[in-house]
């Protein structure tokens, strides 16, 4: 049975390094999906990603919803952030994650001329949320009740703070990945 895929979102942030380093103990790939202004100001983690093995894709210049805007927009929102990403690991993303999900068949579209496969989820882990039942708690029951090929959804960064020069750890998923992993690795080492 295929474990569950785990990923990332609006990253890299001040938590990548440690959600790297608990992956790394526990032999686990991930997919990254980097925001490309991130990406620009954090090429070492991108880098370290691609490096231990992980994939990393494109997640939108700055966080937007991109259904929002223009096709020229949205083209160039995702075709800046490819050139970041290519110009930090050597070779263009091929995933990509809309912002939100916030997608429609006009930006898979233009996203696909792009040579962007989207990717949605089918566990959310509600890592975001700021709500108390939404803990660490919540959050590792739900990557250890994910089911064999399900995506779960995290996230190392915060997309909701572009203003901010650097992009906010994300405490809640380091703790919950920190109780989750071991178990989630025994349950699904082949």
């Amino acid at each position: 049975m295929q474990a569950p895929l785990l990923t990332f979102d609006d990253g890299p942030s001040e938590s990548t390094a440690e959600i790297l380093e608990l992956l790394a103990a526990h032999g686990i790939k991930a997919i990254f999906f980097v925001i490309g202004l991130r990406a620009t100001q954090r090429p070492d983690l991108v880098e370290r990603a691609t490096a231990e093995g992980h994939v990393v894709g494109n997640h939108s210049w700055d966080h937007v919803r991109l259904t929002g805007y223009s096709d020229a927009d949205v083209t160039e929102k995702l075709r800046q952030t490819n050139d970041a990403i290519e110009e930090i690991i050597g070779a263009p993303p091929t995933l990509f994650r809309g912002p939100w999900f916030a997608v429609d068949p006009r930006v898979l579209g233009l996203a696909q001329r792009l040579g962007l496969t989207h990717m949605w989820a089918d566990v959310d882990t509600c890592d975001y949320s700021d709500l108390p039942q939404h803990d660490a708690e919540f959050v590792a029951n739900a990557i250890l009740g994910a089911e064999a090929g399900q995506i779960v959804l995290f996230h190392d960064g915060n997309g909701d703070e572009m203003g901010r020069e650097i992009n906010p750890s994300r405490a809640k998923t380091v703790a919950a990945l920190r109780r989750a992993l071991p178990n989630f690795a025994d349950r699904w080492r082949e």
